[in-house]
């Protein structure tokens, strides 16, 4: 069976000192945020599968995340 999950993220953001961005600025926020998210996503779905493994009954067989088998 194959289990998908969707995850929204909300980042909330206080810019001081000014009361507007620009588009560009706009992007290059999201851009950065975009970016670490991806940088950590092999860590992030491993503890999403360690934690599974110790909290639940769920047997993971064959887990990968990206080209590393996560499962023992």
């Amino acid at each position: 069976m194959k289990y998908t999950v969707k995850v929204e993220l909300e980042v909330e953001i206080d810019l001081f000192e000014t009361d507007h961005i620009s588009e560009d600025e706009q992007e290059e926020l999201n851009d950065i945020i975009t970016e670490t998210l991806l940088d950590n996503g092999v860590e992030i779905t491993q503890g999403i599968f360690k934690e599974m493994k110790q909290r639940t009954n769920v047997k993971l067989q064959d887990a990968f995340t990206f080209n590393e088998n996560t499962a023992d």
